[in-house]
């Protein structure tokens, strides 16, 4: 597995659904992530195809198009046998787009997966230290967006660096502060599972900011696991 991560405008499959119907596309800016994967001989390209739009549809995305590229006449330009666009949306609006190709190598099958994130961008911008001092002041709590994990791993991704260097800011701004740091997970998964992962997340952020010269009373690691969501898990 490749994979890497940077911040770019892309087309997506935006509409259609079917192998014999034809897509739009539309840009998405935010975001962006890929990956290359090598699977083993002996399994086709649209099986694999069909083994990630299930896979997807688990989880709540959306089927935008699917199928054998040569059957989506209008992603002639598409690289690889097979193509499939989806969509996740949050709160009335698109979050996540995925599109997944995957073609026959000869003596491997291999797959794309590129991940749009439209929203991180937008949310970013207002990730700095005055800003989470002004939340903290006027209501004892503040949301950070933009810490990134891949997904059922603890491990902080890079991309969180700017957002965690705004935090370790407020704090050397601030040298009274002491701040509790919560982890939260969605309610996918066993409720176990995702409380050891919420707190495993919570504790990557404190450990982060101590090296980079917080001292540990200062902060407190704590899971909340699926406990405590921002929003109804329904959507």
């Amino acid at each position: 597995m490749r994979g890497w991560t940077n911040t770019i405008r892309r087309r997506s499959t935006a509409k259609g659904e079917g192998d014999e119907q034809e897509a739009t596309t539309e840009d998405v800016e935010g975001r962006i992530t890929k990956f290359t994967y090598e699977h083993k001989p002996g399994t086709s390209a649209l099986e694999i195809l069909r083994q990630y739009e299930n896979a997807l549809a688990k989880v709540g995305f959306l089927k935008l198009v699917s199928g054998r590229r040569a059957k989506l006449p209008t992603h002639a330009l598409i690289n690889g046998d097979t193509f499939g666009a989806f969509r996740l949306d949050r709160y009335g609006k698109p979050a996540v787009y995925v599109n997944v190709g995957a073609s026959d190598q000869g003596s491997w099958v291999e797959s794309h997966v590129v991940i749009a994130e439209p929203g991180v961008m937008e949310q970013k911008l207002n990730a700095d230290a005055d800003s989470f001092f002004d939340q903290l002041g006027s209501s004892g709590r503040v949301v950070v967006y933009g810490i990134n994990f891949d997904t059922a791993r603890a491990g902080i991704r890079a991309d969180s660096e700017s957002v965690l260097a705004e935090i370790e800011r407020l704090l050397k701004t601030h040298e009274d502060l002491k701040l509790r740091v919560e982890g939260h997970t969605d309610n996918i998964g066993q409720p176990a599972a995702n409380q050891k992962l919420s707190q495993l997340r919570a504790a990557a952020v404190v450990s982060w900011l101590m090296k980079h010269g917080i001292k540990q009373g200062r902060l407190t690691a704590v899971g909340l696991g699926d406990k405590a969501p921002l929003a109804d898990n329904q959507t």
